[in-house]
């Protein structure tokens, strides 16, 4: 999770499921190039996005990033295919997995870094790299669909691509499965991030009252 998530279930509930689920993983995956994602995302890997040197949030860094990547295109240049697993997956980089399966990955990176370091100056790799290791492992038949357990709006409202969430969406948030939000930011989300604690807060009451 990041800044931007806040969990919509109780702790009781989150520590039920994951029970219930145990030894499952959940993460969004599709192999690459996909109609999801611009370019099909291979543009991601096949150019060098300087987002980690110049800073992209500056009219200058984001000039500069934006510059060097149409000069690339121009002039035909493109980095070396990446090799090192025979096929590519993407996905959203909210996911939640069991610990066997985290400590997977780690290896697998530690065993071979030439992956890892082949995703630098990549667009987002972290959309990548869990999703590539996991998919191309055994783990693959753990994974549960693409549920990445985090409800997002796929709209442009608020000022922000997934939406900056409001009080407006309580309605939705009260029917969801899903165990986390996002994205919520201040001082768009501030009343409804109130009304989720308060319901969470209710839910945490009634557990203990059921244990007491």
């Amino acid at each position: 999770m990041s800044g931007h998530h806040l969990p919509i279930k109780s702790s009781k509930e989150i520590k039920d499921f994951f029970e219930r689920n145990n030894g499952q993983q959940f993460i969004e995956h599709f192999p690459l190039p996909s109609f999801r994602w611009a370019e099909g995302g291979l543009n991601r890997l096949n150019y060098f996005h300087l987002n980690d040197v110049f800073n992209r949030k500056t009219k200058l860094g984001a000039k500069l990033i934006n510059t060097c990547l149409k000069m690339q295109k121009f002039l035909g240049i493109k980095r070396k295919p990446l090799n090192t697993f025979p096929k590519l997956y993407g996905g959203s980089a909210w996911w939640s997995l069991s610990s066997s399966c985290v400590r997977h990955a780690i290896n697998e990176i530690d065993k071979d870094p030439s992956f890892l370091k082949r995703l630098k100056h990549t667009l987002c790799p972290e959309e990548v790299l869990f999703q590539t290791i996991l998919m191309n492992s055994h783990y693959k038949h753990s994974i549960i669909g693409n549920n990445t357990l985090t409800l997002m709006l796929w709209e442009y409202r608020n000022g922000n691509s997934p939406a900056n969430l409001d009080k407006s969406d309580f309605p939705m948030i009260l029917k969801s499965t899903k165990l986390f939000a996002r994205r919520f930011e201040y001082p768009t989300s501030q009343s409804l991030v109130e009304l989720i604690k308060k319901d969470v807060n209710q839910k945490e009451v009634l557990d203990d009252s059921c244990f007491g």
